[in-house]
């Protein structure tokens, strides 16, 4: 993830001459062209259609025109009618000028489409070295070209992507109110000009993720100013978003400890880590310092009123006859088991204590 640029930073250096939205043969782009340089037998081929000309040219004037002047050999190179040779030179000539501007139209042309392609290289290439996600789309909103960061951020394989409408790749809601979110697409390609998402905007993966994100759109103009696409950049703020949650609930819990107990104060604590955790259950106990007891000290609100009735506060608890649920104290770190049923070291808790 680029946190150092914002998408419309991003924007700034691809939304020009964007090839890859026009073609569909990007590896078959006059292949024949990478062949040896064919100059030279460009030209010497002119010269055998001139010499080939010629040859026709003094077969006619001996079969037909010159039946009597001499023999074909004659007609053809040692003696020909004066006339004849005027006009073979100037065939011959033409067919040498001819080939020469051809070779020469060819070996430019030649030029132009190898810096194409190797510009196309250098396109593709920083396309997919980019940190944030793009996706560039046709006019009618279509994905065109997705990088390895928006295949990754949407769920999607690029070639899986390719011709589906954006709002089927790329359907994002209202963190809030989870209501859709207007496709920045299309309202692109309504007015012609850069636009960015609202905040608290969320993307729904293919996978069943849920990202917030930060973005921009643009429009792909060509060079008579018509907008023939629209590239959108778009990055991961869930880091971002977490640092900032994070900051708002170490402030809430600085002003609220002021105001209210120690017990409460846990309590609060524990409410905040059930939210950032997205958990069920969150409880608190301090380890005595014989390193045998757990005083039991506090449960979250929610752990209170729907899966604990334990009301002794205080209450000491030998470590020794506790399972997995103090691993954390032998191994001092965190533990997380995902399956406490089936692991064979659970031993016991107190009572009603939440399982």
């Amino acid at each position: 993830m680029n946190q150092s640029k914002s998408p419309d930073d991003v924007l700034k250096g691809v939304i020009e001459n964007a090839p890859w939205n026009n073609r569909t043969d990007k590896g078959k782009m006059l292949s024949w062209y990478k062949l040896p340089n064919h100059s030279l037998a460009l030209i010497l081929l002119s010269v055998g259609f001139g010499l080939l000309v010629w040859f026709i040219d003094a077969l006619l004037d001996h079969l037909i025109f010159y039946t009597n002047y001499g023999t074909f050999l004659e007609i053809l190179i040692t003696n020909p009618p004066e006339h004849e040779v005027y006009i073979r030179i100037v065939l011959l000539g033409s067919f040498l000028v001819f080939g020469a501007v051809i070779a020469v139209l060819f070996v430019r042309r030649r030029r132009i489409e190898q810096a194409l392609i190797h510009q196309e290289a250098k396109l593709h290439a920083t396309f997919n070295s980019i940190g944030d996600a793009v996706i560039s789309t046709n006019v009618q909103g279509h994905v065109a070209m997705m990088n390895p960061v928006a295949e990754q951020l949407t769920g999607w394989e690029k070639n899986e992507a390719h011709g589906e409408p954006l709002k089927k790749v790329f359907p994002i809601v209202n963190e809030t109110s989870r209501k859709e979110v207007d496709n920045p697409v299309e309202k692109v390609l309504r007015e012609g000009k850069i636009v960015g998402l609202a905040n608290h905007t969320v993307l729904l993966s293919k996978d069943g993720r849920e990202i917030p994100i930060a973005d921009s759109a643009a429009p792909i103009k060509d060079e008579k100013k018509k907008v023939n696409g629209v590239v959108l950049v778009f990055r991961d703020q869930t880091e971002e978003r977490f640092s900032q949650h994070l900051i708002e609930s170490r402030l809430s819990l600085i002003e609220y400890a002021a105001n209210h107990t120690k017990k409460d104060l846990l309590t609060r604590v524990l409410d905040e880590v059930e939210n950032f955790a997205d958990s069920t259950i969150s409880f608190y106990h301090f380890v005595e310092p014989d390193q045998k007891t757990l005083s039991l000290q506090q449960w979250s609100s929610r752990t209170l009123k729907n899966a604990c009735k334990a009301d002794d506060m205080g209450r000491h608890y030998n470590i020794d006859q506790a399972g997995i649920w103090v691993d954390c104290v032998y191994k001092k770190e965190p533990v997380v088991h995902n399956d406490y049923e089936s692991l064979p070291h659970k031993k016991g808790m107190p009572e009603n204590h939440p399982r």
